[in-house]
């Protein structure tokens, strides 16, 4: 008796791994690009010393990905998001 429930309970953890396997594998091949537009929040000047400013403006005032300054001669803040690549 002890050993069928151990081959149940074994049969189960199996079953969980296997689906919990495929459903990382279901994330992983999504597939996404990285859409960047300047940004609405950010005034002023904005350079490769100021980068690190741009980058937790648009994190935390726009919910995008990451920030950088961008652009020559008139240099600015650009705020990078993710868009869902659906190939058909």
């Amino acid at each position: 008796m002890v050993k069928s429930s151990k081959s149940i309970y074994l049969f189960a953890i199996f079953l969980i791994f296997i689906l919990a396997a495929k459903m990382m594998m279901k994330m992983a091949t999504a597939q996404y690009l990285l859409c960047g537009r300047r940004s609405r929040t950010w005034s002023g000047f904005c350079s490769f010393f100021s980068s690190d400013g741009c980058d937790r403006q648009c994190q935390h005032w726009e919910d995008a990905f990451s920030g950088a300054c961008h652009g020559f001669p008139h240099h600015a803040c650009y705020c990078y998001y993710f868009a869902e690549y659906k190939q058909d």
